[in-house]
């Protein structure tokens, strides 16, 4: 259960983290918000920004893209919707599908109180498929 937004202050800090993963154009790994941060705060540490955006993430304020072996990636867009990851070089991107909230009620009947699903499409991004076929 996430907490209530009102438990955390606001800081500089913070927003400076969550300015920074809602400008990447990209889903970021935390050390890729650390180092873009770093430029302009070299006092900044890494536990500093893994906290605030897991603090965000608890806000509701983006969301997290667990990719298996590799980094979590950080999204944006907390809303709920499907990622494709390339298995090359581990770029996440939104998959362009609407959320299926039918899954989730289809899941209650295995008896669980279900929040949500994820789902994570596999594969080639364009760039690698092009580096392959070469």
């Amino acid at each position: 259960m996430k907490p209530a937004t009102s438990q955390f202050r606001n800081s500089k800090q913070r927003q400076r983290v969550l300015d920074t993963v809602a400008h990447a154009g990209f889903h970021p790994t935390a050390d890729w918000v650390y180092q873009q941060i770093r430029l302009e705060d070299p006092n900044i540490s890494l536990g500093t920004v893994y906290r605030n955006l897991d603090v965000l993430y608890q806000m509701g304020k983006i969301g997290r893209v667990g990719v298996g072996d590799g980094p979590e990636a950080f999204d944006a867009n907390p809303m709920p919707h499907y990622h494709l990851i390339c298995r090359e070089c581990g770029r996440v991107e939104d998959m362009p599908m609407p959320y299926m909230t039918e899954l989730d009620r289809q899941a209650q009947q295995a008896g669980f109180s279900v929040t949500g699903h994820r789902i994570l499409f596999e594969g080639l991004c364009e760039e690698c498929a092009k580096r392959t076929r070469q």
